[in-house]
């Protein structure tokens, strides 16, 4: 079987850069049709298992860049946690009384002790949820400018292939040739505006 220039051409890149199980997807209609049902199903397999591949990479170099704009966007805008302030009535409670015997100075002192615990876990906690809540907003608006390039980049590929439909309609291509392309390389139906 003689490879077209097309073939070689897309092979070569394909080998340079490492792709070597891509399936070509480059081919003309002519070949597409006179391929066998196995040879179909085969590349069809062979292009789905590329095509999750290729997603479970963008997903993780999604998660990555996300990880680094909310680690750079935490250090530029550092999160400000004040301490509370005590109400006049709980600074009386912890002060011990000078009547009190041994036993209760023992179980003030542990008292005291954990209360001081308590506290040291409540202002933690009040610390990470302070910093969950900035990375959210972070992750937010990472998420916001990634959907608005994609949604950019959708409506530039409509665009393309609406051009490249009308060129084909004015070209005398019917629209029967058209879907059959469609159906061939499995664009859906692109609806002229």
């Amino acid at each position: 079987m003689s490879e077209t220039k097309t073939d070689k051409v897309v092979r070569s890149l394909a080998m340079r850069s490492k792709l070597t199980n891509f399936p070509l997807i480059f081919e003309t209609p002519d070949k597409l049709r006179t391929m066998s049902q196995n040879e179909k199903f085969v590349r069809k397999i062979a292009f789905d298992n590329c095509i999750a591949a290729e997603m479970r990479r963008q997903k993780s170099k999604f998660f990555q860049e996300q990880q680094k704009y909310i680690a750079q966007q935490l250090e530029e805008n550092p999160v400000e946690i004040g301490g509370r302030t005590h109400s006049p009535t709980s600074s009386l409670e912890g002060k011990p009384t000078k009547s009190a015997h041994a036993e209760t100075e023992t179980a003030d002192k542990a008292t005291a002790v954990l209360r001081e615990q308590r506290a040291a876990s409540c202002r933690k906690s009040r610390m990470n949820n302070k910093l969950k809540k900035e990375a959210l907003k972070h992750r937010n608006d990472f998420i916001t400018a990634k959907l608005a390039v994609t949604q950019h980049t959708l409506a530039s590929v409509t665009s393309k292939l609406q051009k490249a439909q009308l060129y084909l309609l004015r070209r005398g291509i019917d629209e029967a040739q058209i879907q059959n392309i469609r159906s061939i390389y499995g664009v859906g139906n692109i609806t002229l505006d």
